[in-house]
């Protein structure tokens, strides 16, 4: 998870994967998990906003050889990452306190995997991250997205309600002020990538998309 330098996700490193499993379920994980199939053995791989880095014993048990750079801006997160993955798999990670805006935009990576953290940005900052990330990524290259959603009607209101909480949460224990979700389409319409899979859960309030990159 990043965010800006006032926000901070220090606090709640401890136990931000079991709340969220207690609110979500297996939703959350699995939306992550299914995505990793789009990745390839030896794909060099920029992971941003990755939170405590429970993913990442995943992806080496799929792709052994797999390069990753880990992006993410508390350093009480990346601690966690760090603990989670075997010492001898730690020559294939850079772990990075920073934010997005430590990336370079060279073309140098094979997918691009943000799960989570489109949702913590500024709106002012989130089609700059789209643009920045995405010009880390090769022609071809996969990005890799989770993130939130609402569903439209009467009977969806207990998504909004749910957001709401959500959004109240995370502004009194992480400082984090964000009003809405981001639209999702309009940032990537912007750009020119193919979007290949997609996949909904939580009643459609969690999705997972690839997209590659023209």
């Amino acid at each position: 998870m990043n965010q800006s330098s006032k926000t901070s996700f220090d606090f709640l490193a401890p136990y931000y994967d079991r709340l969220a499993r207690i609110v979500f379920g297996k939703h959350i994980v699995n939306v992550q998990l299914d995505l990793l199939s789009e990745l390839r053995a030896n794909d060099k791989v920029l992971i941003v906003g990755g939170g405590t880095g429970w993913i990442l014993p995943e992806i080496f048990d799929r792709y052994p050889a797999i390069q990753v750079t880990y992006v993410e801006a508390s350093p009480k997160m990346v601690a966690q990452a760090k603990a989670k993955l075997d010492l001898e798999l730690h020559s294939q990670v850079q772990f990075v306190v920073a934010t997005h805006q430590i990336v370079k935009e060279q073309s140098i990576y094979d997918a691009v995997i943000t799960f989570f953290f489109l949702d913590v940005l500024q709106e002012s900052e989130q089609s700059d991250a789209i643009q920045k990330l995405g010009g880390a990524l090769k022609k071809g290259g996969k990005w890799l997205l989770a993130d939130f959603q609402l569903r439209k009607g009467v009977h969806f209101i207990w998504q909004w309600v749910l957001l709401q909480l959500m959004l109240f949460f995370f502004k009194i224990t992480s400082n984090l002020h964000i009003t809405r979700l981001p639209s999702f389409e309009n940032l990537f319409d912007q750009h020119e990538y193919k979007h290949e899979v997609l996949r909904t859960y939580f009643a459609g309030m969690i999705f997972g998309k690839s997209l590659k990159k023209l």
